[in-house]
């Protein structure tokens, strides 16, 4: 589990959770989230069933080809180009 503030992530925090590069949200603008920048810092807002999954800390979540992947059980469209899967830890 990472932590928010009123649903807001740091950016490089949600990329390790993603297992994104660490430059992933500074390089794209095009996110399927709000996005807000306090000084150097970018701070992502996904939506809420996203929010609630990453917070229940039973999940594991990383890039995969397209939502037609059987491994994972919820998927994410962040951007046209990067969908992130995730699947419950088991254990």
């Amino acid at each position: 589990m990472i932590n928010s503030i009123a649903g807001f992530y740091l950016g490089s925090d949600l990329t390790k959770y993603f297992s994104l590069s660490k430059n992933f949200f500074i390089s794209t603008r095009q996110v399927n989230a709000e996005v807000k920048q306090f000084g150097s810092s970018l701070f992502i807002k996904p939506p809420k069933r996203i929010r609630k999954l990453i917070n229940s800390g039973n999940y594991v979540a990383m890039p995969t080809r397209g939502i037609e992947d059987k491994e994972f059980d919820h998927f994410y469209k962040l951007t046209n180009r990067t969908t992130i899967g995730f699947y419950r830890a088991r254990g």
